[in-house]
């Protein structure tokens, strides 16, 4: 017989990236391709991924205290993760093309929880890429 997860247990194991696995993805993308280079790594780190993951991790915090049963935090979170891999490719690509993948994400989105979480990333990945 097929046990269903205690959602206790299910939140326990959300799938939230650590700061430093977001820098990693970020930088082991970026930097083998030439579009960021080792020396502009603090500054990038400072001014850009910093104040993103900070952003990332405030949103899931609202979504956690947020007391409503119909919040799938496992899925919203999976959804940020995308919104954070989009990031890697800073330096290869247009600032635009990074914020279309996101709007193209938060259409997608389905709920209004959702919806919410990835507007709010998508202000601070727009602040940080438009201020770098």
């Amino acid at each position: 017989m097929e046990k269903f997860p205690d959602s206790k247990k299910e939140k326990d194991v959300l799938n939230i990236q650590s700061e430093q696995d977001y820098f990693d993805m970020v930088f082991d993308y970026a930097l083998p391709l030439g579009w960021i280079k080792e020396g502009d790594r603090e500054k990038l780190t400072e001014k850009f991924l910093k104040p993103i993951y900070q952003e990332y991790v405030k949103i899931i915090k609202e979504l956690e205290d947020e007391n409503d049963s119909e919040i799938e935090i496992n899925r919203i979170i999976k959804k940020l993760n995308i919104c954070l891999e989009a990031t890697r490719r800073i330096g290869a690509t247009e600032p635009n093309n990074i914020i279309r993948t996101i709007d193209d994400l938060r259409r997608q989105s389905g709920d209004i929880y959702t919806e919410y979480a990835i507007a709010s990333i998508r202000i601070a990945i727009a602040d940080a890429l438009y201020n770098i």
